[in-house]
């Protein structure tokens, strides 16, 4: 008889857990995946896997927002700001989805649960070449809340019971949780951070840029055959399928590749050729899709200026602000049409472009 009241008393403490984490979880929400906030001043997350499923789920659907668009890809176009979305492509209202060092399938899965929400009209989003080259890496629950974006909604019960979000919401409760961008339009953006300048005036130091000046490519053009060989898993497993749900819908879709240094090339010479050839796998993904565009900016000559750049891969706002000019004005496309010739220009490039600092003039384009 004792022995059933313990295990009673056991199973009353144990419930009783569950009710408590599940009742101050739902409370805190940290990530606003299922409301908005209930705590005064609480503001945005920047762990960016679990907040745009907040953005999603509790800001995207609200209809007094009236969002009609959405931006997404890494940190490297963490810097489109809501204005400039919207002043240079048109848009009415657009979310920024960015996903700092995310995967293809981490985009994808979040480029979807979107789409699903029935607003979105327009979207912009990143070719990252060299995070879709290479080895494939599926979305795994371990290093991403899968469970947030797929189409099982009775999946989401789980973020009551997912640890990172219990940590998240006593830091939250607590206001130690990282908010420093604060707002939905913020969230992801770098350009203003106090650590940006030195990585600038780093990369830009006379002596460094003297150094690089002397350093050439000797690429010479693949063959047909030898281009078609290439595998790109990550385009075939994730983006071709993204692309494959979006074509020919009701939603523009205009695609780009953000435009690393020269200088990053340099350092990754191994893979050059297989991402100089990566757009044209993207071409042929989306050909038959009338809404779909591809943008592509490595052959101007500003990539080659580290004054340009915060560090190897990511650009500073000024260029930012100019690739949004020229993708409204649909410049710089790509198309099975010119990829051969434009596959050549770069190639041209890189052999030929020795690398160079303006800095400490004024970085301009």
């Amino acid at each position: 008889m004792n022995e059933n009241k313990f295990i009673i008393r056991l199973l009353l403490v144990f419930l009783t857990a569950i009710v408590l984490v599940f009742c101050f979880v739902l409370y805190v929400d940290p990530f606003q995946v299922f409301h908005k906030p209930w705590l005064a001043g609480m503001q945005m997350n920047e762990n960016q896997r679990y907040q745009n499923a907040g953005l999603i789920n509790s800001y995207l659907t609200d209809p007094e927002r009236d969002y009609d668009s959405a931006a997404f890809g890494t940190s490297a176009s963490a810097n489109f700001s809501t204005t400039n979305l919207a002043g240079s492509l048109g848009w009415k209202k657009p979310i920024r989805l960015f996903l700092a060092g995310g995967s293809p399938a981490e985009i994808r899965q979040t480029v979807s649960r979107a789409v699903a929400s029935g607003k979105i009209k327009h979207v912009l989003l990143e070719m990252d070449l060299w995070d879709m080259n290479g080895e494939y890496r599926p979305a795994d629950n371990s290093t991403f809340p899968l469970y947030l974006y797929n189409e099982n909604r009775f999946d989401d019960g789980k973020y009551f019971f997912d640890v990172q979000v219990f940590i998240e919401a006593i830091k939250t409760l607590f206001g130690m949780a990282d908010t420093r961008n604060g707002t939905p339009e913020m969230l992801g953006y770098w350009a203003d951070g106090d650590w940006v300048k030195p990585q600038h005036d780093g990369l830009n130091n006379k002596d460094h840029v003297n150094a690089l000046g002397g350093e050439r490519l000797s690429l010479t053009p693949w063959t047909e055959e030898k281009i078609q060989s290439i595998p790109y898993p990550a385009i075939a497993n994730e983006m071709a399928p993204l692309f494959a749900s979006l074509c020919n819908k009701d939603i523009d879709v205009v695609l780009f590749v953000p435009p690393y240094s020269v200088l990053y090339f340099l350092e990754k010479q191994k893979d050059i050729y297989t991402v100089i050839y990566e757009p044209r796998y993207i071409l042929k993904s989306i050909a038959p899709c009338k809404n779909i565009r591809l943008h592509a900016f490595d052959v101007l000559d500003f990539t080659a200026d580290l004054n340009n750049y915060k560090d190897h891969r990511h650009y500073l706002l000024h260029v930012s602000n100019q690739l949004l000019a020229w993708m409204g004005k649909r410049e710089h496309i790509i198309t099975l049409e010119n990829i051969s010739a434009y596959e050549k220009q770069w190639i041209d490039k890189l052999n030929n472009k020795p690398i160079f600092s303006t800095y400490p003039n004024e970085p301009r384009l």
